[in-house]
């Protein structure tokens, strides 16, 4: 029989979010000290209010909010008592830090980014890397390769080029990506 699973969320910053993809998309990184607890919420809403409201305006986010989404073992999270830190859509759970990892290896699958939200001072190089992207790609197969080579500053900027890059190199990105990478859907364009 299959074991149930919950889904959270969780909104995090530039830094956050690439170290959860060094970490193959599979797990939150280490609490710093100052960081007792680890919180993930329970709703997207939630997660989209942080990651849009908060992230996108704090330079220790690097000026983005990514709105995450995992699945955790529900057995496992039962655990956790559920804490409602504002309004009844403010629902997060409290996992001691020191508890983290073993929390990591409950994660049933990828931690994906759901939406992005990038801030008036978001760069990170996006609109150069992008520019430079247009200019050398000649046909899927180079499509193909760049992904391959640099998926994370892909994942991490496609909802931003959304906004900027034509349609076609878009389809493009989206086609090849599909194919190398299909457990890792690229984020929703809004």
């Amino acid at each position: 029989m299959a074991k149930s699973s919950q889904n959270l969320y969780r909104p995090v910053g530039l830094k956050e979010m690439q170290l959860i993809l060094d970490a193959d998309a599979r797990a939150f990184p280490p609490r710093l000290p100052e960081q007792p607890i680890f919180y993930p919420v329970l709703n997207l809403e939630y997660a989209r209010q942080i990651a849009k409201q908060w992230n996108t305006k704090d330079a220790a986010s690097g000026y983005v909010g990514y709105a995450t989404q995992f699945e955790v073992d529900a057995d496992y999270i039962n655990q956790f008592d559920e804490q409602i830190v504002g309004g009844s859509t403010h629902r997060e759970l409290w996992v001691p830090a020191e508890k983290l990892e073993n929390f990591n290896q409950h994660i049933a699958g990828y931690i994906t980014i759901v939406e992005a939200y990038y801030g008036e001072y978001y760069s990170s190089g996006a609109i150069d890397f992008l520019s430079k992207l247009e200019q050398h790609l000649k046909s899927e197969a180079d499509i193909a390769d760049l992904i391959k080579q640099q998926w994370k500053d892909i994942y991490l900027n496609y909802t931003f080029w959304s906004l900027q890059a034509p349609k076609d190199i878009l389809e493009q990105f989206k086609k090849v990506w599909q194919i190398e990478f299909p457990h890792l859907k690229l984020p929703a364009t809004h």
